[in-house]
């Protein structure tokens, strides 16, 4: 395999790991914040413009399709 198709591969193979590691280290640093939902906005909003086109969400029941993630909906984002 040519090595710019391998990196192109093993790029796209981490993108969804990578999204969930943002998406967990965001939700770890909201506990030493004290504007938890501004912060919120602002790390997913640069979180969005990192997006790459190949995150997507796979479901084990063959029944169901792949969703992929294209946009975070910010404005919809919620602090528990």
């Amino acid at each position: 395999m040519p090595r710019l198709l391998r990196h192109n591969a093993l790029t796209s193979y981490l993108s969804t790991p990578k999204f969930v590691m943002a998406l967990t280290e965001i939700s770890l640093a909201l506990i030493h914040v004290t504007d938890r939902k501004e912060f919120l906005k602002t790390e997913l909003t640069k979180l969005n413009r990192r997006l790459p086109a190949a995150v997507y969400i796979p479901f084990v029941n063959s029944s169901m399709r792949n969703y992929a993630i294209l946009h975070i909906a910010v404005d919809e984002a919620k602090v528990f």
